[in-house]
């Protein structure tokens, strides 16, 4: 500013002093117009010289002092148009991307977007798998074959999973694929998981509302739904592995999550994998078991998530019917006992018609609860899961209420515990109880006592493992339930504690 008026200032004092300079020649024929006085001629050009010069180099000067003041302002107004160009090429793109964002926003609002979902989904094909490989010692052991053959030594070396699973994901869907190999009945290869599914996906691109159809795990509980391959404790819980032999059935399922919201929902065959009813994967009855679970996953700022859910199933079981037989004769030795055939050792046995198959039906109702809590020491778990139903074993006490005459009601809980540490140590410990029959009563003497089935299991297990790379785990399962019996006929404790070391790897 102050530059400014300087050069104003200057330029009118030029203004000012060009004036004299140009209207003194005008005046200096008025002393020359009396001729007679001849020396006027010096005289006038003596003092007209001087006096114009010092306005000539006064000027010079000036215009010489405006010059550097103008390319001086010229120059100043060059860097401030620079700076102005700098500051508005840095505002441009702070203020254009809110406006990108909001035009994006809006039209999300009115309609879904097609191409942008789908780069955020992750479509490649994904290959992952572990092995579990133990060391089983059971207390009941022994050097001998159960009737049929089946060896009765359980101390041995098992592979007791071995499993590729194959998935890809697209925006609308999603395959899996996984294959399983064993030896706890032998070398055995098989189809562990075999899905595919339609998807309508979350922003986060989880699945809103999911379409299944295929081999998948029954949505019950915490247990089922829980892969081997995360769980630290050898098997599930035996209430657990009673109801479900094994995790997956075939069927169709809907399932999704919103938030903190999850729901699934399965109509299946009713004979999962490992069923010991006959019909593994297969259905002998029109009528299809209905199952689901709806629960939350809350994650909290606290570095403490709560997960828990209701789960409830309504199924109809299958009790096989019988052919028909024809008359025979048996010869038993018991009369003589001499190795001869006589008269009154051969029997005739009459045939027997043939008796139809029946239904019965079968529920179960399921609540499971739990909590993580990360900390500066690691990862704490804290779980618990309980479920009771009728007529729902289907592995070792199978219920069949045509052949019993009754009902049988299963009641099964757990409680499990188990920290993780930073630098690779876990430890935990697990207590399950299961009654087959919590209705039983034992008769003595005539008269009906009640007594109780359950079976109590105590797990503690020590192990050391790296991350989503490997993981050495030992676990000694202490077993107390009733069925042996002393030389009194008194239900006592069956001596058979199992203690196994499993050394786990992964992809």
């Amino acid at each position: 500013m102050n530059r400014h008026t300087s050069a104003v200032f200057a330029a009118a004092l030029v203004a000012a002093l060009s004036r004299p300079a140009s209207a003194q020649p005008a005046p200096s024929p008025s002393p020359a117009a009396p001729e007679p006085p001849a020396p006027a001629a010096p005289v006038e050009s003596v003092p007209q010289a001087a006096p114009e010069a010092p306005p000539a180099a006064a000027n010079a000067e000036l215009e010489k002092q405006l010059t550097m003041q103008r390319a001086d302002l010229d120059e100043q107004d060059a860097r401030i148009a620079e700076l102005e160009k700098q500051l508005k090429s840095f505002n441009k793109p702070a203020q254009a991307k809110p406006a990108v964002a909001a035009r994006e926003t809006k039209r999300d609002d009115v309609t879904a977007k097609p191409a942008a979902p789908a780069t955020l989904v992750d479509d490649t094909l994904k290959v992952t798998g572990y092995v579990q490989a133990e060391y089983e010692g059971h207390q009941d052991s022994e050097d001998q074959l159960a009737p049929g053959g089946a060896p009765l030594n359980l101390n041995r070396f098992v592979l007791r999973r071995a499993r590729l699973k194959l998935t890809r994901d697209w925006r609308y869907g999603a395959m899996l694929l996984e294959l399983d190999a064993n030896s706890v009945r032998g070398a055995a290869i098989g189809v562990q998981h075999a899905e595919v599914s339609l998807a309508y996906r979350n922003a986060d691109q989880t699945p809103l509302v999911q379409l299944t159809m295929g081999l998948f795990d029954n949505p019950f509980g915490r247990e089922v739904l829980e892969s081997p391959r995360e769980r630290p404790f050898m098997e599930r819980s035996f209430a657990s592995r009673e109801f479900f032999p094994s995790e997956p059935d075939l069927g169709l399922r809907i399932s999704g999550q919103a938030a903190w919201f999850r729901y699934s929902v399965a109509v299946v065959n009713g004979q999962p994998l490992g069923d010991r009813t006959g019909f593994i994967l297969q259905d002998p009855n029109s009528h299809k078991d209905v199952l689901g679970r709806v629960g939350v996953d809350v994650s909290l700022p606290s570095a403490l998530r709560i997960v828990g859910g209701v789960s409830v199933l309504n199924g109809e079981g299958f009790h096989p019917g019988t052919d028909a037989t024809k008359g025979t004769l048996t010869w038993r030795d018991n009369v003589s006992e001499d190795n001869l055939v006589q008269f009154p050792e051969v029997v005739g046995l009459p045939g027997t018609a043939g008796s139809p198959s029946q239904n019965f039906t079968r529920w179960l109702l399921g609540a499971d609860v739990g909590a993580e809590l990360v900390s500066k020491f690691g990862k704490t778990h804290l779980f618990a899961e309980l479920s009771f139903g009728s007529n729902m074993d289907r592995n070792v006490f199978v219920a069949d209420p045509t052949t019993n005459g009754f009902d049988e009601r299963e009641f099964g809980y757990y409680i499990a515990l188990y920290h993780e540490f930073k630098q690779g140590p876990i430890a935990g410990f697990r207590y399950d109880a299961y009654n087959p029959n919590s209705d039983f009563l034992d008769s003595r003497r005539g008269t009906l006592i009640p007594t109780t089935e359950t079976i109590d299991t105590y797990s503690p297990l020590l192990g050391f493992q790296v991350p989503h790379r490997a993981r050495l785990v030992a676990q000694y399962d202490i077993i107390r339930d009733a069925e042996a019996r002393n030389t009194a006929g008194v239900p006592v404790d069956r001596k058979n504690n199992v203690w196994t070391i499993r050394l786990q790897g992964e992809l």
